[in-house]
């Protein structure tokens, strides 16, 4: 690129500045005495001498003014329209001059950035292609913000390379995930092909454990089918002892009460025979005195049916009068009926004869007064008729079932002391029967409950075997239970094709010391 020297006045704003306006001075200075000298030499008028001039030197000073802002403007222009050209692309060429010194110091700075931006966009481009060595390579004549860009642009790539590396791992993870997903399905004959250098140990420590679950999970399966069929054939044995011994209880136990029941039967018997006669002969000197009773009052009974037959022939004589009250309590109303008609015609006339009527006003009213008390009277007369009748006939019903009553008593007074002779003989017998019943009691108390101690021992005996069957029962229920969990939990997965070696040892995996045969039992 061309230099200019700063003392070059014409190259520079400065001195382009400063020479227009020396020559402008000088030329309004010059030119303005010889038009005042010429102008006032032609035109005697002083005004025109001097307004002519100046509108001269005005139009010289405007034209001096723009020719000076286009050479100062032009350069400044011109630098930023490069700088947005930059902007838009990073290899735009540049000119080797803008037309002045301060501008061309710009525009070399522009060109410097301009050779950065180059270098920075190729190092881009060659990093988006995938050639991350060349953020390693130092480049010639780089300045600072290269250099950094540059150390960032490795910093990336490190991270780019971290990624792949990153990504070949999670590939070949995820590659062993996919195969041993089907073990997640219960399927133990997945194999293991990863052999990616990062995951080769995985993929070895999977493979082991996946051949010791496959043996495991074979033995479970088939010794506990074995033992789950024997369990169930334990379990229903042990039910079948315990509901023969259970109804052998239950027989010995409805015997024991039975037995239990004859002696109480026996005592309860006696003394319901000794109550039983005791009853007896106290009702039968009850009826003796009864009887007496009744026949020195059969005197009596007679005069008192004799006394309610006219007791009830009077009371006939009161239902009379009480029937004959119940027509007084009709009269009553027909009069009740008849002063109400009255004082309704009083009241009708007193109402025609205006002030004249109050007097049969007042006779009206007092004929009302006169019918309520007469209404209320008959109410009174008919409920205590109605209330008479029915007491009476209340009477007469009682008076009639008492002499029947009186009746009977003498009859059941004869009838009674028949009775009494014939009792006393079965009351005798039956206190023979009851004393012979007391002594074969007393005789065989003493053996029946030697008996009963020998069979309860022989009953509690048989129910600790119950028991003890029982809890056998349901620990082999509950061993059946998690059999049939175990056999569940195990069915679910697809075995390996049988193994060639003739039995797995658990210590491999577990520290066991048994072997346990793979193959059937024998």
């Amino acid at each position: 690129m061309a230099r200019y020297t700063p003392d070059s006045l014409l190259n520079s704003l400065k001195g382009k500045i400063w020479l227009a306006t020396s020559a402008l001075a000088f030329f309004i200075c010059t030119f303005g005495l010889v038009s005042y000298l010429i102008v006032s030499f032609v035109i005697n008028d002083p005004f025109y001498a001097v307004f002519v001039p100046f509108l001269f030197l005005a139009f010289t000073v405007m034209f001096f003014g723009w020719w000076l802002s286009t050479e100062v403007v032009s350069p400044i222009e011109k630098v930023s329209l490069l700088a947005r050209s930059l902007e838009r692309s990073a290899s735009t060429s540049l000119p080797k001059t803008s037309g002045s010194t301060e501008t061309d110091e710009l525009l070399a700075t522009l060109h410097r950035n301009s050779l950065q931006m180059q270098k920075l966009v190729g190092l881009m481009d060659e990093v988006a292609a995938g050639n991350t060595n060349v953020a390693l390579t130092p480049l010639q004549n780089s300045d600072r913000l290269t250099a950094a860009f540059q150390k960032l642009l490795a910093k990336v790539t490190d991270s780019i390379d971290a990624k792949h590396k990153l990504e070949q791992l999670q590939n070949a993870v995820a590659g062993i995930s996919e195969e041993i997903g089907r073990v997640r399905k219960f399927n133990l004959d997945a194999e293991i092909t990863i052999d990616a250098r990062e995951t080769k140990e995985i993929a070895e420590t999977l493979k082991f454990l996946i051949n010791h679950l496959n043996n495991v999970v074979a033995l479970i399966r088939n010794d506990s089918g074995h033992t789950q069929t024997s369990a169930m054939e334990i379990r229903k044995t042990i039910q079948t002892l315990i509901q023969q011994d259970e109804v052998k209880i239950q027989e010995m136990n409805q015997a024991v009460l039975k037995l239990r029941e004859i002696p109480n039967s026996v005592q309860r018997i006696s003394e319901n025979f000794a109550g039983a006669v005791q009853s007896a002969n106290q009702s039968i000197e009850k009826a003796r005195s009864g009887t007496e009773f009744a026949q020195q009052n059969l005197g009596a009974v007679a005069l008192v049916r004799k006394q309610l037959q006219e007791a009830m022939s009077r009371i006939g004589r009161i239902n009379e009068r009480a029937q004959e009250m119940g027509q007084i309590a009709k009269t009553v109303a027909d009069l009740a009926h008849r002063t109400n008609t009255i004082a309704l015609n009083a009241a009708i006339q007193a109402g025609e004869l205006g002030e004249q009527g109050r007097g049969f006003s007042v006779v009206a009213e007092e004929i009302e007064r006169i019918s309520g008390r007469a209404e209320n009277t008959n109410k009174q007369i008919s409920s205590l008729s109605k209330s008479m009748t029915a007491d009476i006939v209340e009477v007469e019903r009682s008076l009639k079932s008492t002499v029947t009553e009186a009746a009977n008593l003498s009859k059941f007074a004869v009838e009674t002391g028949n009775s009494l002779s014939e009792l006393e003989k079965h009351i005798t017998q039956i206190l023979s029967l009851q004393d012979q019943l007391t002594a074969d009691s007393s005789e065989q108390s003493d053996e029946t409950e030697q008996a009963f101690q020998v069979f309860v021992g022989s009953i509690a005996e048989t129910e600790m075997s119950v028991e003890c069957l029982r809890q056998s029962e349901k620990s082999v229920s509950v061993l059946t239970a998690t059999l049939s969990n175990l056999l569940l939990a195990v069915d679910q997965f697809k075995l390996l094709p049988p193994v060639s070696e003739p039995g797995f040892r658990l210590d491999d995996i577990g520290g066991l010391p048994k072997t346990f045969e793979t193959g059937s039992p024998s």
